[in-house]
């Protein structure tokens, strides 16, 4: 018995919809290191002013602790978060599209009389 031709075109628009998120995330960790490096340079005093553990263990805390504290209204500082926030709705649209695809090509097997093989 062959392989059902939507199981494959399921599965591997699932694929590629998760590796593409793997790329977006990569991008997105770059894009926020970038960030936390630009408010370091551009802000020291905000930046030292945070507790210890939020500038070393959790930056992510920081950037939205100084974002709340008013650097949310700096236009580049804006366009930078911005880029960011939107490389992460990306991810997980692309995420859930991914696994939405693998999900119907599971149900199609058992339910729709696809088969793997």
């Amino acid at each position: 018995m062959a392989t059902s031709l939507l199981v494959t075109i399921f599965i591997l628009f699932g694929a590629v919809a998760v590796l593409s998120a793997f790329v977006l995330a990569w991008r997105a960790t770059m894009k926020f290191r970038r960030l936390v490096s630009w408010i370091q340079a551009t802000y020291p005093t905000q930046w030292d002013a945070l507790p210890w553990t939020l500038r070393r263990i959790g930056s992510g805390a920081a950037v939205e602790g100084l974002r709340h504290r008013g650097l949310g209204n700096d236009r580049e500082f804006a366009l930078r978060y911005g880029e960011f926030r939107r490389l992460q709705r990306w991810m997980i649209t692309l995420l859930i599209i991914g696994s939405a695809a693998v999900g119907i090509a599971v149900f199609g097997t058992q339910f729709w009389g696809w088969s793997w093989l």
